[in-house]
């Protein structure tokens, strides 16, 4: 532990004095996408190097791999986020061993849960959890709650930081999953059971109206909906450009 603690010391110590050096300013590194869960890959592109010089790449403290610029000081490489990074923010950085040019970037790990037991399969659990165990669960605290005017049979969707949950009170809510602070809420003709669905810019919900709707996920505005000849209090599961639902 102690020698962990050394490293850990000096690594910090090196990068402190590399990213003050006149080379920092010259040199950039961009990463797509900038969040993701452990095992999940971005892609690096850096430039602003010296040309075919050896570039270390962190991260955290850990040395993922040595790249080799191009002519021009460019290099670019997709990197496997590790399996033992935990939620929250991670700092990747490039480091010249000539140059000693370097340049951080910030990646988020988010393991989202996006629909009804998490994935169109309704596996029910989180194959990427590495903060949860038998041992901790019991010592759990309640960070935050929110007050619906009705009763929630619906199970909760997170992702992007937000949390998405309907309520029998005829709305649909999106909350700041670090805050519980409503971002938007939607409402209905009729009491929402049906558990949301999220997929990109949209999130999917039945409602006992006898509709589906798809909501922007930043808004809650309507992008489509569609019709079925009965209450839905199915929850959807998405997969592959589709969404099932039953009725």
């Amino acid at each position: 532990m102690k020698k962990r603690r050394l490293a850990l010391a000096a690594f910090f110590i090196l990068m402190t004095a590399i990213l003050s050096g006149p080379a920092f300013a010259d040199t950039a590194l961009t990463l797509k996408p900038a969040y993701g869960p452990p095992t999940s890959e971005t892609k690096l592109v850096g430039s602003g190097f010296f040309p075919q010089e050896a570039v270390d790449i962190y991260f955290d403290d850990e040395d993922m791999i040595l790249k080799v610029t191009s002519e021009e000081g460019d290099f670019s490489y997709t990197l496997e986020v590790p399996d033992d990074a935990q939620p929250g923010e991670h700092w990747i950085t490039a480091v010249g061993r000539s140059s000693t040019a370097a340049k951080q970037a910030k990646f988020t790990v988010r393991a989202s849960w996006t629909q009804f037991h998490r994935v169109s399969s309704h596996l029910g659990r989180n194959l990427l959890e590495n903060v949860l165990s038998s041992s901790n669960v019991p010592n759990l605290a309640q960070a935050w709650s929110f007050a619906t005017n009705h009763h929630v049979d619906s199970s909760p969707a997170v992702c992007g930081g937000k949390v998405f949950i309907g309520s029998w009170d005829m709305h649909v809510y999106a909350l700041n999953a670090t805050t519980g602070k409503s971002l938007w809420n939607r409402q209905f003709n009729n009491a929402i059971y049906s558990s949301p669905a999220v997929s990109g810019t949209r999130v999917y919900v039945g409602c006992t109206d006898n509709n589906v709707y798809a909501l922007n996920t930043n808004t809650g505005a309507t992008t489509w909906f569609f019709s079925t000849g009965g209450p839905v209090y199915s929850s959807p599961a998405v997969s592959n450009g589709a969404v099932y639902i039953g009725s």
